[in-house]
This record gives structure tokens, C-alpha cells and sequence, in this order.
């Protein structure tokens, strides 16, 4: 038993749990968060020194750690538990762009489920090859954590404590310093109201098909059909199925106020968007009512839409002004 590397044993053990909460849809996003930063910034570096470092007595030129053990006492320093985690951390954010970069090479998207899939490849690969590298030295050389030290001390500070109080009081103490941590982790990652929105805008296409927000049609005809663009990018944190009604509105200004005459229900369109996935759906519009300076509006709802959807009743609601003349 003493053979097998503990550390990385849990390390595959972590991932496999944590990919399996993160790969969920349903997963809250403040767990997503505490879960996956681990994996994120801590896990890729934690197993590159694993497998470059084997050894519990490796040392590193003394300018690259300027702390730890050894520090200040000659030209090399041990590489010891503390100083592996801060190099896992360093190079963990040093390899992120790395792993951009990657993506973009072979045409995958930037997104949580194909980031999620590189770093656990990389950071299995990375692992077993430190595993293989640590079980090939020997015994009284190879790296592990301090397990015993570790439960040593936890006897010393309770059943070996001077007396029942000293030991209910270090567990206190344990106990307490574990959920401050955890409650500030917990108020770092738990969004505000504030933060939850929904972005909503109407585009069009270029010459090269690319998203644009000019070109909108100023003139139609009716019976003729046009494309726009419905653009949704979910921001609330949750899986939301969102409607999108569109009206072309006659309007008459009234007491400086703007009030809907008539209305034409153009087309209803639907929406099932996940946190921070979002939606460029190309569409026609065919105006059937003729008229000047008429509104093209837009309207999305969180849901199910009203009987009668207005700009007032809606979640968010753009629109286009535009003159349709009758075709012939």
C-alpha cells in the first residue's frame, strides 16, 4: 500500500467526480464553481510536477522558488509539499492559454464541456506518466504525501491531547477554520441578483456572413419576405427556456405617448438556452400590413408569453422602424 501514490490516486478520483457534477445540466452554478476550480488551476500543474519531480529530495535552481525549504541557503532549494503547490498553481495558469490555444488549432469551440474534456486528458495523461515515473524509483526516494506526520498530529491535538478540554477545543478550533473557508469560497462564487441577466438584440448579416448590427431594412413590401437575426446569450445562471414573439405594430402618438393601433403576430419563435450558451437564430420576416413608419418589434419573454404580449409585459424588446409599402 505504501506503493501507491496517494496523491494522485485521489487526484483521478477527484476529477472523475468532479467531471461527472460539471457534465450535468442541472448542477448549481455556485457548486460548478467549487468544484471545477480545482481542476482548473490547480489539478493540470499539480500532476506536470508530479511527473517531472518523482523524487521527494528534487531541488530547483534557488532563483525559481526564492521561499520554502531551504530557502536562502545555498543555490538550490527543496522541492518540498509547499513549494509543489505553488508551482501546481503557477503552472496550471501558465497552461491555460496553452489549452486556447489548442482548441482554436483544431476548430473546437471555447466553451465548458470541450475545456472541461482537454483538461482531463491532459491532466490523466500527466498523471499516470507521473505515476509511472514515481513507482520507478526506488522506495526511500519517491515522493508521497505526509500522511502519517499528518494523522500523528491530528492524534496529538485529541486523543493525545493534555486533557478532554484541550482536544474539544482543537476540534473547535479545525472545525471553525474549515467552514470560514468555506464560507468565503461560498460568497465569492454565489452570484448577486445583479449579476443574472438576459442579452437580447436583433442583427443581420454582411456580405461575408458575418453578425453585424447595421444593414437593417428600412423599406419592405409586403408578401416580401426579409432575414434578421435573434441573438440570446443566457446570463441567468440557469437552464431557461425563453419566447420570442414578433409583431410589425401600427403606432399613433398620443399625449407624447406611443399606442398601439393594430398589430400583426408575425411569427413566435422558441428557445431552451443553458448557462451562458447563446442563440443566433436567422429567420424571415413577411410583412403583411402596409403603412409608414411602422414598428418591427421584437418581444422575449422568460417562459411562456402572455395572452397579449406588449413592450410593457415583456422581459427584455427591441425593434425597427419601417415603411411597408403594398406590393402590387
Amino acid at each position: 500500500m505504501r506503493a501507491v501514490p496517494t496523491d494522485l490516486v485521489l487526484l483521478l478520483i477527484y476529477l472523475a467526480l468532479g467531471d461527472a457534477l460539471l457534465l450535468q445540466d442541472a448542477t448549481a452554478r455556485p457548486i460548478r464553481t467549487v468544484v471545477g476550480m480545482p481542476i482548473l488551476l490547480f489539478f493540470p500543474g499539480y500532476a506536470l510536477v508530479a511527473a517531472l519531480f518523482p523524487k521527494k529530495n528534487e531541488s530547483v535552481p534557488a532563483g525559481i522558488i526564492p521561499f520554502g525549504n531551504n530557502a536562502g541557503r545555498g543555490t538550490t532549494h527543496g522541492l518540498g509539499l509547499v513549494e509543489r503547490v505553488a508551482l501546481s498553481f503557477g503552472l496550471s495558469i501558465a497552461l491555460l492559454p496553452l489549452f486556447g490555444i489548442g482548441l482554436s488549432v483544431v476548430g473546437l469551440p471555447l466553451d465548458g464541456t470541450e475545456i472541461i474534456q482537454i483538461l482531463t486528458v491532459t491532466v490523466v495523461v500527466l498523471t499516470l506518466s507521473a505515476a509511472v515515473r514515481r513507482l520507478s524509483v526506488g522506495p526511500s526516494e519517491r515522493f508521497r504525501l505526509p500522511v502519517d506526520q499528518w494523522l500523528n498530529e491530528v492524534r496529538t491535538a485529541t486523543v493525545r491531547a493534555p486533557s478532554a478540554l484541550d482536544a474539544i477545543l482543537n476540534v473547535v478550533l479545525a472545525l471553525g477554520i474549515v467552514l470560514a473557508f468555506t464560507s468565503l469560497g461560498l460568497g465569492l462564487v454565489t452570484p448577486t441578483s445583479g449579476e443574472s441577466y438576459t442579452q437580447f438584440q436583433l442583427l443581420t448579416t454582411n456580405e461575408s456572413d458575418d453578425y453585424t448590427t447595421a444593414g437593417y431594412p428600412q423599406t419592405m413590401d409586403t408578401g416580401e419576405p426579409r432575414s434578421l437575426v435573434a441573438n440570446v446569450v443566457n446570463k441567468e445562471g440557469k437552464r431557461t427556456t425563453y419566447t420570442v414573439v414578433v409583431q410589425l405594430q401600427r403606432v399613433e402618438k398620443t399625449d407624447g405617448e406611443l399606442t398601439v393601433q393594430e398589430r400583426q403576430s408575425i411569427e413566435t419563435l422558441e428557445y431552451t438556452l443553458d448557462p451562458n450558451e447563446s442563440v443566433y437564430d436567422s429567420h424571415t420576416v413577411t410583412p403583411r400590413m402596409a403603412g409608414d413608419d411602422l414598428r418591427l418589434t421584437y418581444l422575449l419573454y422568460a417562459g411562456s408569453p402572455p395572452t397579449t404580449p406588449t413592450i410593457q409585459n415583456s422581459y427584455r424588446h427591441t425593434y425597427l422602424w419601417v415603411n411597408v409599402t403594398r406590393s402590387t
